[in-house]
């Protein structure tokens, strides 16, 4: 396993420049920014033509894939780590479009586990009953109490698949089989497609709000919950918040959505205010 701090070599071809060799350090492992699993961020040199390029330890042994960087800034860059390539590349010499299932269900870490946030309609979480504020405990009586660990199991399930599931609600514990879908290029747009748009604010901007009244032909809403760690959260949104939605954007093109609210914040004193929150269509909670 890789740690922060340990040195690493880059190959590749800058600028056209066949097997350029840059080296440098790790800065950090598990970076969550993909739909599915985690990056290590490296400050070795890279440039347009290092992308693909292998990363290599110490020893020589290859650790990891060339894929992004920061242009804005210098040293920060990424790669996928080796056993994330282990588990995808086979699936890309058959045949055919690359499938991989999913429950269909957007999750936060808890102490007590994944906490399920949202389900999507009519995926196979759905259809077992499973809601949100659901814990999931077991997936073929293995226990993940990280998102990137549930991912690598569902990745190293083939498709189509049947699973033994178990869930906490309350004081119970519920079990079923589920038969897992073929997971979506975008969860988020199918999710647009089939649910309201005020149910989606949770995976998208991590709050969840409800619906209090109309006034002068506007809806009234109450903020019931912020997840940690989310957008809602870092723009200083708390429960209790009463807003109202004055826009949606969703701009397919360049993956993106904005949302344009008028709030009054109790942390500041319920001052009322117009904010916009944007996020990426690319989510990386959804199992």
């Amino acid at each position: 396993d890789l740690a922060t701090g340990s040195s690493i070599i880059a190959i590749g071809s800058p600028g056209g420049l066949e097997n350029t060799v840059t080296s440098g350090i790790v800065s950090a492992t598990g970076r969550r920014f993909l739909q599915m699993g985690d990056a290590i961020q490296v400050d070795v040199p890279l440039n347009p033509g290092n992308s693909g390029g292998p990363l290599l330890n110490s020893a020589g042994q290859l650790v990891g894939i060339v894929f992004a960087g920061i242009e804005q800034f210098e040293g920060v860059n990424f790669a996928v780590p080796i056993n994330w390539i282990n588990t995808i590349l086979p699936s890309l010499y058959n045949e055919g479009e690359s499938i991989h299932s999913w429950l269909g269900v957007a999750v936060q870490e808890i102490d007590e586990g994944l906490e399920v946030v949202y389900t999507v309609p009519g995926e196979p979480a759905d259809r077992a009953g499973i809601r949100a504020g659901d814990i999931l405990d077991t997936l073929n009586n293995n226990h993940y109490s990280r998102v990137v660990d549930f991912q690598a199991a569902l990745l190293e399930l083939e498709f189509p698949s049947l699973v033994t599931m178990t869930w906490l609600r309350e004081e119970s514990r519920t079990s079923g089989v589920l038969s897992l879908a073929a997971r979506p290029f975008s969860p988020i747009e199918i999710a647009l497609e089939r649910d309201s748009r005020d149910n989606i604010l949770v995976p998208l901007f991590g709050m969840r709000i409800e619906k209090v009244g109309t006034f002068f032909w506007k809806t009234n809403y109450i903020i019931k919950k912020i997840l940690k760690g989310s957008i809602a959260e870092e723009t200083g949104l708390s429960a209790n918040d009463p807003l109202n939605v004055e826009g949606w954007k969703v701009d397919i093109d360049n993956r993106f959505v904005v949302l344009r609210l008028f709030v009054k914040k109790k942390k500041s004193g319920f001052l009322e205010s117009v904010i916009q929150l944007a996020a990426y269509l690319e989510t990386d909670t959804f199992l």
